[in-house]
């Protein structure tokens, strides 16, 4: 049985950070100046193409048993596929964090908080 938790734990967690890294590319393809929220998230067809590839082929190694033990080191070869509740808290995590991060870059970018960092600064010169 504790093999079966174990795999479960590192299934969970592989899919929650490559998923966490695949909506974190809509925050790092904006500059410092622009927010995620004020910019086309479609605009670069090339990287929407090149991540939907990544989801497919991240299902495709979850649910497909003979890419899944190839590509997995989980636990002595033991194969866990996620249930929907499981997916529903990948996404609601990761996006959740995404927009977190996106809300804090926000209110750093705003003119008080510049304003507090300008007067704080040093010059070297």
């Amino acid at each position: 049985m504790k093999k079966n938790i174990v795999a479960y734990a590192q299934v969970l967690a592989f899919v929650t950070t490559l998923s966490f890294e695949l909506w974190f590319i809509f925050i790092a393809r904006n500059d410092n100046d622009t927010s995620l929220f004020k910019s086309n998230p479609f605009k670069n067809k090339h990287m929407i193409g090149a991540i939907l590839i990544s989801w497919v082929l991240l299902i495709t190694t979850l649910y497909v048993k003979p890419l899944g033990v190839i590509f997995s080191s989980f636990s002595e070869g033991y194969f866990y596929f996620l249930t929907g509740r499981d997916w529903m808290m990948i996404l609601a995590f990761t996006i959740g964090l995404c927009l977190f991060i996106e809300f804090i870059r926000t209110l750093l970018r705003s003119d008080k908080v510049r304003k507090i960092f300008a007067k704080n600064t040093i010059s070297i010169e």
